[in-house]
């Protein structure tokens, strides 16, 4: 599937304060934030379903999640896009490739917001 990964470096080393920071973003998004652990998870936008079943016509964004510490002081937050969207054809392809990035971008800007974005690297 080619999966699309990028990653933002923060300032800072509380990962409760990060995640909550994560689902507010996410939330605001219409994400659904589901944690199987401290520090990862997934969060889910749209119904598979339906997406199955009519293709571009309904959306499923899935992104995987990570908190990592890089160093005493940062954090970094991985994501990778964990749907490709072919079953909406090249036009669901497209868009949830378009749905990854600006998924990132909403995150980087929050974090920028909060001065703690460090760098953002990646799709």
């Amino acid at each position: 599937m080619g999966s699309l990964k990028a990653e933002i470096l923060v300032q800072g080393s509380d990962a409760e304060q990060l995640r909550g920071m994560l689902d507010d973003v996410f939330d605001q998004n219409r994400f659904r934030t589901a944690w199987s652990g401290a520090r990862t998870g997934v969060a889910k936008k749209g119904n598979r379903a339906m997406n199955v079943l009519f293709g571009a016509l309904a959306q499923y964004h899935e992104i995987g999640f990570e908190l990592r510490p890089q160093g005493a002081d940062r954090l970094a937050v991985r994501l990778q896009r964990q749907t490709s969207g072919f079953w909406g054809g090249l036009i669901g392809a497209a868009n949830t490739k378009k749905r990854f990035r600006a998924v990132r971008d909403l995150l980087a800007d929050h974090f920028e917001e909060h001065g703690i974005l460090v760098e953002v690297t990646g799709d």
